[in-house]
């Protein structure tokens, strides 16, 4: 019995051996491959090495594409570690996926990705060193982040960035499609010049969407924002046609303004869904409320008859009354009338009653016709008379 226990724990000390000598070897044949010259990405010639090329091992490999240097991807991908681009990744109609990170960018100057049809798959990417990128409706990533150097990016499809966006950095971020993260969270800033477009596309996430993460920032104001919770930071302009805020609304202190702004015979604008009544922390912040047109009346009693630009769940009349030419201002008069509770809904709205034209009463109608028809037998006997 004894020898037999003894040959079986030999038995496990030679076969983990051999597992971590295999581990060993798999790890070794790892490579980092930097592009020497210009060419096909299969060509161990364009990596300066004997044999291989990136992503010749699974899940093992970084590609690293100097300035200068364009590299062609003619064959599908599947298996990168990491990737960067200081040159140019011309992807044709093949596909790259990357399964941990890829750096537009990254080695000391802005990268360039050209395509045909072909995509670029990855968990994390990261746009830096004053790269332009534009997502194909094909590409794929978990995280975007838009890291040093003015940076400029343009998205094209909702999928193309499906949980975690940052922009950290001066520069431009301009939806081609509706973003929506799911659960992560939206960052906008970066200092100087940092702008996001959103086109009259939405940003959704069950998040916190933070305009001023980094430094201030604007937007366009075409766009709606749906989130959990909203802050408006570092001297930031956030310009939204409406959305709906599940949670709060928090100002970073003065300077900080988040504009409604209708457009286009819009009639409702953005929403506060949370009823608690320290869902809106001013700190010396700015509710803007830009009405399309010049509205003006005291609100009724009819939701379906109101140009709102904002309203919150629950009975806030007071709260909002108080605020009004202080933290809450508008392009149009604002006094306590059109500042009303509905019940029916439980809204309190803060808007005017939309403006009807005039419609002539039946009896105006009447009454042209007859006139119409005098003018007509008046001119019937002038010209029996002539005759």
């Amino acid at each position: 019995m004894i020898t037999r226990n003894l040959f079986t724990t030999k038995l496990a000390i030679i076969l983990t051996g051999m597992f971590l000598g295999l581990a060993i070897c798999m790890q070794a044949q790892a490579v980092t491959y930097n592009s020497s010259a210009s060419g096909p990405w299969t060509t161990s010639a364009t990596w300066g090495v004997g044999s291989g090329y990136p992503g010749s091992v699974a899940n093992a490999d970084e590609a690293r594409i100097n300035p200068g240097h364009v590299v062609t991807l003619d064959a599908t991908i599947l298996d990168l570690n990491d990737a960067y681009t200081s040159g140019t990744l011309a992807l044709t109609s093949n596909n790259l996926e990357v399964n941990n990170e890829i750096h537009i960018g990254g080695l000391g100057g802005p990268g360039i990705v050209t395509r045909s049809t072909g995509a670029i798959t990855s968990n994390s990417m990261r746009i830096e060193d004053g790269s332009t990128f534009t997502f194909g409706t094909g590409d794929t990533t978990a995280s975007l982040y838009l890291w040093s150097g003015t940076v400029n990016v343009t998205t094209a499809a909702t999928s193309n960035v499906t949980g975690y966006f940052e922009k950290s950095t001066p520069g431009t971020i301009s939806l081609g499609a509706h973003m929506n993260v799911g659960s992560g969270p939206v960052y906008i800033g970066g200092g100087g010049a940092s702008i996001m477009n959103m086109n009259g596309f939405n940003v959704t996430t069950t998040g916190q969407i933070v305009f001023g993460s980094a430094g201030a920032s604007t937007t366009d104001g075409t766009g709606r924002l749906f989130t959990n919770n909203l802050f408006v930071n570092d001297g930031s302009l956030a310009i939204v046609r409406g959305g709906t805020v599940t949670g709060s609304i928090n100002w970073g202190g003065g300077g900080n303004t988040l504009r409604v702004s209708q457009d286009g015979g819009q009639l409702d604008g953005l929403t506060e869904d949370n009823s608690s009544g320290g869902a809106l922390n001013f700190s010396g912040g700015t509710l803007d409320l830009v009405f399309d047109g010049s509205p003006s009346g005291a609100l009724g009693v009819n939701p379906a008859t109101f140009d709102w630009a904002f309203r919150w769940k629950g009975d806030h009349e007071l709260a909002l009354e108080a605020l009004i030419g202080s933290s809450l201002t508008s392009s149009a008069t604002l006094t306590a009338a059109q500042v009303r509770y509905i019940a029916l809904d439980d809204y309190t709205y803060v808007g005017f009653e939309q403006q009807q034209e005039a419609v002539p009463e039946p009896s105006t109608f009447v009454l042209a016709a007859l006139g119409l028809a005098g003018l007509g037998l008046l001119a019937w006997r002038r010209k029996k008379g002539n005759c």
